[in-house]
C-alpha cells in the first residue's frame, strides 16, 4: 500500500501525463476519461459501494479527505464483480 509519500508521487505523475500507463493508481478525473459514458456522481456511487462491499482491499485509497486514488485495473475487476452479482441481490429477494 502506497504511503503518504509514495502518493504525493504517484498524484504528481498522474497530473502531469493523464494517460501515463506505468501507474498503477488513478485520480477520479483520469478514470472519468478512460471509461466513456460515466458520470462523476456514478463513479462517486461506485467508490462508495466498492469501498463498502468489494471483498479485495486497496482498490480504493484515501490518503487525505482530499485525495482519492483508484486502483484502476482492481477497479475494472470490480466493475465485472458488480455486474456478476448485481441480479444476485434482486433473485434472493424474490424467492
Amino acid at each position: 500500500m502506497p504511503t503518504k509519500s509514495n502518493c504525493d508521487r504517484i498524484l504528481e505523475i498522474i497530473r502531469k501525463d493523464l494517460d501515463k500507463e506505468e501507474t498503477d493508481y488513478m485520480t477520479k478525473e483520469v478514470v472519468l476519461k478512460k471509461i466513456d459514458g460515466l458520470k462523476a456522481g456514478t463513479l462517486n456511487d461506485y467508490i462508495a459501494d466498492c469501498r463498502d462491499n468489494y471483498p479485495v482491499k486497496h482498490t480504493i485509497l484515501n490518503p487525505s479527505h482530499k485525495i482519492c486514488l483508484i486502483h484502476y485495473g482492481k477497479f475494472e475487476q470490480y466493475l465485472q464483480w458488480r455486474s456478476d452479482n448485481r441480479l444476485k441481490a434482486r433473485k434472493e429477494k424474490i424467492s
